[in-house]
């Protein structure tokens, strides 16, 4: 798979993907998923967070992960945006508490428009350049469909 950066917000895509979700009654052409886990680094610069004994703790991160990705395999894509945070450095005992799990689009869209630093990144995977071309025309034809309850949202 080909990976592609994209010039596309993340809330541009939770409001194309609930826009979609509606269009299609709660069933869109769509694959979606949303969850999220934790990345655990247990070798960091302690001293950088004002820790002295660095082996009782480890860096954590959490990174909320939104996938969506057509049902038909025939010119396949996954659009994927990730929301990443340093939480900071945690005990090692209180590492039981950052489990994997599934969220739901709204909580996905809460870890996004939470406040404090993070890292938001929307990218495109796919098997081939036609395939992208293929994913142009669903990212156009989509925000042809839902121009409507985009401007709706814009405005106050």
């Amino acid at each position: 798979m080909v990976p592609y950066d994209l010039q596309l917000s993340a809330e541009e895509v939770v409001n194309l993907l609930r826009a979609e979700i509606e269009a299609g009654r709660g069933q869109p052409e769509l694959n979606v998923a949303a969850v999220k886990e934790y990345a655990i680094e247990e070798e960091f610069d302690s001293t950088a967070y004002g820790i002295e004994n660095g082996e009782e703790f480890d860096l954590v991160r959490s990174i909320a992960r939104l996938t969506v990705e057509p049902r038909v395999e025939d010119g396949y894509w996954i659009l994927e945006t990730v929301v990443e945070r340093t939480l900071g450095p945690r005990r090692i005992t209180e590492e039981e508490e950052f489990a994997f799990g599934e969220l739901s689009l709204e909580e996905f869209e809460a870890e996004l428009s939470n406040p404090g630093q993070k890292k938001v990144i929307v990218r495109l995977q796919v098997q081939s350049p036609e395939i992208r071309e293929d994913f142009d025309r669903w990212l156009t034809d989509a925000r042809a469909r839902h121009a409507d309850a985009e401007s709706q949202a814009d405005t106050p």
